[in-house]
């Protein structure tokens, strides 16, 4: 195995690496995620549909991605379900369903977890953070359980330690502690976080840089050194001239 993390960019239906061009990071305007890991056999692409495969072998129009290796998988719909299975159940192989939809659903997030981490939901207003542990486990193609909120507009697993990078529609950004946000439970009305925000996502400290993706134009990146850590009801700082859509 390779002995130093890399940077896999993430695309529909291939995996690429970051280009460097004067000391700045590129990527393609089809980008959908980012992952930090030693090799791409442990990169996993999901889709809207409620599938996952290795990015070795993706499935189509995959929406975003993760590293495999811990105990559990937790999916995430945007109608709100979120199902928590044992990664035992699955055969990391080729294609298979995360999680069974409703009609109507999609699969908005998905990721392998344990029970050290905590899951945040984003409705566009409040952030859910769930204990993994606390979540009931349930076969691989179940819908799971409702998550309290109505509508997912963002999904992320982190642990107390690391950082969430919170992304707001007048283009600022920060980085929030896991810390900074208090336990939920399914059902509570969750967290106020800073006005206008849009995207949240774990950061992993080692990046030196992040992607912006804009509503018009390319995508760009922004260096790490451009944000700071802030609690989470504080403005952060301006990272783009454009109208962002997301950050990777």
């Amino acid at each position: 195995r390779p002995m130093i993390k890399q940077e896999w960019l993430i695309y529909p239906n291939s995996l690429g690496t970051a280009k460097v061009a004067a000391n700045n990071y590129s990527a393609d305007d089809n980008l959908v995620d980012v992952v930090y890991v030693y090799s791409t056999d442990d990169v996993w692409g999901f889709n809207a549909t409620g599938e996952m495969a290795p990015m070795t072998n993706p499935c189509t129009n995959v929406a975003g991605g993760f590293v495999k290796g811990k105990n559990k998988v937790i999916a995430v719909t945007k109608s709100g379900n979120i199902k928590v299975s044992l990664a035992s159940e699955y055969k990391w192989k080729n294609t298979e369903k995360v999680i069974k939809l409703k009609d109507g659903d999609e699969l908005c997030f998905a990721s392998t977890c344990d029970d050290n981490d905590f899951v945040f939901l984003f409705n566009g207003e409040k952030i859910l953070k769930l204990a993994i542990k606390d979540l009931p486990v349930a076969s691989k193609l179940t819908v799971g359980v409702k998550s309290g909120f109505e509508q997912i507009v963002s999904a992320s697993v982190a642990k107390t330690g690391e950082n969430l990078l919170c992304v707001t529609s007048d283009n600022k950004a920060k980085l929030t502690p896991v810390s900074d946000f208090s336990n939920d439970s399914r059902g509570n009305k969750g967290q106020n976080v800073a006005e206008k925000t849009i995207y949240i996502k774990r950061f992993d400290d080692s990046r030196a840089y992040f992607f912006i993706v804009p509503k018009v134009g390319k995508i760009s990146s922004v260096s790490r050194d451009k944000i700071s850590i802030k609690s989470r009801t504080a403005i952060g700082a301006n990272i783009s001239t454009k109208n962002i859509v997301r950050v990777v």
